[in-house]
């Protein structure tokens, strides 16, 4: 799958993946962050799991205005 070397320029602008195989890379990162490292047209999918502002134990719950503008900040990366 990856005879283009497409995974392997993932991997110099994103580094060590927390897990790979030869059909995909998984990254546990910010996005807002990571994704600054990668260039335009280079990703085909990506899949998050955001914090849902709902009061899970592992998030902080924000208020609804700044909960909204942090995710069209990802949401257009």
């Amino acid at each position: 799958m990856t005879r283009d070397g497409t995974f392997e320029k993932i991997k110099s602008w994103l580094g060590k993946p927390y897990h790979e195989s030869e059909m995909f890379l998984l990254y546990n990162a910010d996005c807002l962050e990571s994704m600054k490292n990668v260039p335009g047209s280079t990703v085909d999918l990506t899949v998050t799991s955001p914090p849902y502002n709902i009061g899970k134990e592992y998030e902080t719950v924000r208020p609804l205005e700044d909960y909204l503008d942090w995710s069209k900040k990802w949401i257009h990366v």
